[in-house]
């Protein structure tokens, strides 16, 4: 997975920066899961106003325990001045670690864990525009989290990820984005398909982006201005579903 993502390049200090470092551990069967990560504040909170919290999970190149690879693509471009202008929101980045996939339960668990921490000790989070936006192993992850934590979430975007179609019956009330490249060599393009294909099946809101000769980096686009699918995804709310 994720071949293009290997050698990226060195994230800039000033991005690095507009996020607070931390990390979140947890005792499991098998010992300590310790997951490093970042989150960025709206620049200008206002009293009284609630504002969206992003989530956004790297592909499988960026894992490790450094606590900043995984600020490449999406959270690079949320902490530039056009777009923390735009998309005001707080924007955490966790790390997954080497040994791990975003899939694995012990991973997926803890990442719910971790938002709902945030939520609490972050009061003008709105817990209604919680937002999960995932590349390539990042996006089987947000097929995993939406599968085990379906309440979570008011829309979910999976790029270019594996997931498993039986699952999409939990997830028929979430509004989702999914976007792939049919040229694909990393992650086949049927995997979309087939989760699409389900998630129709079930009556969900899904929209889908097939890009023709695009191969893995099918997120690009999606992460540059403009970006229909950020404007898509901060119109979303929770509380509309109920």
């Amino acid at each position: 997975m994720d071949e293009t993502l290997n050698n990226l390049p060195h994230v800039d200090e000033k991005i690095k920066n507009k996020f607070v470092e931390d990390q979140i551990s947890r005792e499991f069967q098998n010992g300590i899961l310790t997951i490093p990560y970042r989150i960025m504040s709206p620049e200008n909170l206002s009293t009284g106003r609630k504002y969206p919290l992003v989530v956004f999970l790297h592909g499988a190149g960026s894992r490790g325990s450094d606590n900043y690879q995984q600020l490449q693509t999406l959270p690079k471009q949320l902490a530039t001045p056009l777009w923390r202008k735009k998309y005001e929101s707080y924007v955490m980045a966790p790390q997954c670690p080497s040994e791990f996939w975003w899939g694995m339960w012990q991973v997926t668990d803890q990442v719910a864990i971790l938002i709902q921490e945030t939520i609490q000790s972050h009061p003008q989070i709105d817990p209604d525009r919680v937002y999960l936006i995932g590349l390539s192993m990042g996006g089987s992850g947000c097929w995993s989290l939406a599968t085990r934590h379906p309440d979570l979430f008011a829309a979910i975007a999976s790029f270019c990820g594996q997931g498993n179609p039986e699952n999409a019956s939990t997830m028929s009330a979430i509004p989702i984005w999914v976007v792939h490249g049919d040229d694909d060599r990393v992650i086949n393009v049927s995997y979309s398909r087939e989760m699409v294909h389900a998630l129709q099946k079930v009556n969900a809101k899904v929209v889908y982006h097939e890009l023709p000769g695009i191969g893995h980096n099918c997120w690009e686009e999606s992460y540059q201005e403009p970006s229909p699918m950020m404007n898509w995804m901060f119109q979303q709310n929770r509380y509309k579903r109920r």
